[in-house]
Order: C-alpha cells, then structure tokens, then sequence
C-alpha cells in the first residue's frame, strides 16, 4: 500500500496541481495536454477544450473575456464559424497555462483586499487566484459600479473591496460611493484605486 504521507519534499503533485514552497502551479502534464489540443473541429471538441482550462482557470487572467469568443461559438443557435478571434483567443489561452502561472498561498490572518475590475463581458478580480466568470444576460444591463461590487463578494471572511470605476470618485455621499447594504456581511471597507 502506498503511503499518503509525504515529508520534507520540495513539490507534490495534488488534484492537477503542483504544490511548491512558492506557491501553487498547475501540473504540466495537464498543461502539456491543453498545449498540444490541436484547433477544434466543432462545438463538442470545443466545450471540452473550455472545460479542461475551466479546471486551470484559477491561473488565467482576465478569462472570462480571454475566452469570450470561444463561448460565443457554444451559444445555442450559432453557426459553426471559426474565425480569427476564435483563434487568437484559442491560442491565448493555451500560452497563459504554458508560462508557467504561479498562484501565492492564502494566508487567513492577513488582510485580504480584493480588487474587482469588470467589462460588458465579464467580471473579475484577483486575490491569490484569478476569478472570473461571464456575466448572466441580467447582469449584462448593470451599471459599471454594480458589476465591480458584484466581484468583490467574498463569502465567509472580511475583505476591502476596491474597485477601478471612476463614479465612485464622482459620486461622493451617493449611494455609489459607500459601501452597499448587500456587501455589508462582507466587506470591511470599499474603496478605489
């Protein structure tokens, strides 16, 4: 029986990903596989290229609108074309995993700031991974400031929030600049940057 138990080792592969004493990286022999995933032929192929990197997603920036025109591809009622977009987006991803991404360890006492930053398409921000997510045609329709708050909910912890959007420098005693109501349970402070 193999042991579990591991001492004194400089990495260890867990779950896809490598645990290092700088940080956290994905396994390369998963990003080897996402590398040499030749273009893909039809929607199936492509929603399975999308979820092998949806597992590694942590580690690309800005994926959310990175990958924009491959979900777009996916949609129901869209036409099979693959364009160019849908290839420098193919090709981005793939090298974002390709370099190498190292994510620092979280560390529970230290304050945490999260910095949300959103687009028409989607919304993220960084902490000691990279989240994003596209948005709901619903949330499409909210306001630039509603969309940075939205990616700033962190559950479980107190948190800053900072977001880039200049309203709230314009918007002083507004309901704009202050904190909402709704990330209150959350969020320690709002600010910008």
């Amino acid at each position: 029986m193999k042991s579990s138990l591991h001492l004194r080792c400089k990495c260890k592969r867990i779950l896809g990903h490598v645990i290092t004493a700088e940080g956290i990286k994905p396994d390369p022999k998963k990003v080897e596989a996402i590398s040499k995933t030749p273009r893909p032929e039809n929607v199936q192929l492509l929603r399975s290229f999308l979820g092998t990197c949806g597992f590694l997603m942590k580690f690309i920036p800005n994926c959310a609108n990175l990958s924009e025109p491959l979900r777009k591809l996916t949609r129901k009622g869209q036409v099979w074309e693959w364009t160019n977009e849908a290839e420098s987006s193919f090709q981005a991803m793939k090298e974002v995993l390709v370099g190498e991404p190292c994510l620092a360890y979280f560390k529970l006492g230290a304050p945490t700031v999260v910095i949300s930053d959103s687009s028409p398409l989607g919304l993220g921000n960084k902490s000691v991974a990279y989240v994003s997510r596209s948005l709901t045609p619903t949330e499409r329709r909210y306001s630039q400031i509603e969309c940075e708050a939205l990616g700033c909910v962190c559950y479980g912890f107190c948190s800053t929030c900072e977001c880039a959007h200049p309203q709230q420098r314009s918007h002083s005693g507004s309901h704009y600049y202050s904190r909402p109501e709704s990330l209150s349970d959350f969020c320690c402070g709002c600010g910008h940057f």
